[in-house]
């Protein structure tokens, strides 16, 4: 499903505990981008020789392009592992997921910023889920992610918290 909400488009994916989602940059961090590229674009070509800044120009939009992809924001979470990005945590070492919306959001990046929490999100973004851990060894006390829909996100974890636990208390784990 693919959903387009206030310039910024996200696929989302979920099935049970599954739960995927790419967000792009929004378009006004693409305009920008391509605004500065022409920008510097023209400024070279009125100052140097129009080769010079053909090249210069085709050298920045592919610079340009690498970043666009790599800024382009990644979770996906299949009931076990929790990958945002390039990081990646197991569900047993998470609880307590909140989903954080407009005011809430704004607060938490702001005036309650917390800079022990593993920070996930992208400046475009607007709402977002915390969760905490419960591994020692890790340096974050939480994780702090971005997400359009962070509903979906808390209501995965749950479920998959809910079934770690009652297969931990089955076990005889107190995990």
């Amino acid at each position: 499903m693919e959903t387009t909400v206030q310039g910024y488009t996200a696929l989302t994916y979920s099935t049970g505990m599954e739960f995927r989602e790419r967000i792009y940059p929004s378009l006004g961090v693409t305009f920008a981008l391509l605004a500065l590229v022409l920008a510097t674009s023209f400024a070279i070509w009125a100052a140097l020789e129009t080769i010079i800044a053909i090249a210069f120009a085709l050298v920045a939009t592919v610079l340009a392009s690498i970043w666009w992809v790599g800024a382009i924001h990644k979770i996906e979470f299949d009931g076990v592992w929790l990958r945002v990005n390039h990081a990646r945590i197991e569900v047993k070492h998470l609880f307590n997921p909140v989903f954080l919306d407009g005011q809430q959001w704004r607060r938490r990046l702001g005036a309650d910023f917390d800079p022990a929490l593993f920070h996930a999100h992208r400046f475009w973004m607007r709402s977002g889920v915390e969760v905490s851990l419960r591994d020692e060894r890790d340096p974050h006390r939480g994780w702090l992610i971005g997400s359009r829909e962070g509903r979906q996100l808390v209501s995965a974890l749950v479920e998959a918290l809910g079934t770690a636990s009652r297969e931990g208390k089955a076990r005889g784990l107190d995990d």
